[in-house]
């Protein structure tokens, strides 16, 4: 996530706005940086966008988080596997983190630290304090919540014939 996120950012600083076309965009990669061909970096775009790094705003795409608070090196390129679809059955905690690293000014080191501690601290699922962590940073995560409880159900429900 973090190469896609450098990715995303160097392109949207190229252009000096917070906003571009998908045109803009495609072009950016291709013609301006010679990253990728036209095809490949629709791909990209597409990816940003199912990563939520990126959002449709009046008509144009726009980042989803603070391009100031992202890191990249002077000689920064992206491989190949920035092209790569990140698998739709990533589990929750995953897609959880990532939608708070791409709402927040955290970086994921800090974040998992973070859920860690709220994890410990207060007995529940790592699924439950990084929604906690979120809400703390003020990431809407409200689509997550029917997830969890359906996680938190079945795994209760699972445990059930230990109980007496």
């Amino acid at each position: 996530m973090n190469e896609l996120k450098q990715t995303v950012a160097m392109i949207f600083s190229r252009k000096g706005r917070p906003s571009m076309t998908e045109r803009d965009f495609i072009l950016t990669a291709s013609m301006d940086f010679r990253w990728f061909p036209p095809k490949d970096a629709q791909k990209l775009l597409d990816i940003a966008m199912e990563a939520e790094l990126v959002m449709h705003r009046d008509g144009e795409i726009a980042a989803n988080f603070d391009l100031k608070s992202v890191e990249i090196p002077l000689d920064f390129s992206p491989g190949p596997e920035v092209l790569r679809r990140r698998p739709q059955e990533t589990d929750l905690f995953t897609q959880i983190l990532g939608r708070i690293a791409a709402g927040s000014e955290v970086e994921e080191k800090r974040l998992i630290s973070k859920i860690n501690s709220v994890q410990s601290s207060m007995d529940v699922t790592i699924e439950v304090a990084a929604l906690i962590v979120g809400r703390e940073l003020d990431v809407d995560l409200s689509s997550f919540h029917d997830a969890v409880k359906k996680q938190l159900q079945s795994s209760s429900s699972g445990s059930g014939s230990l109980r007496k």
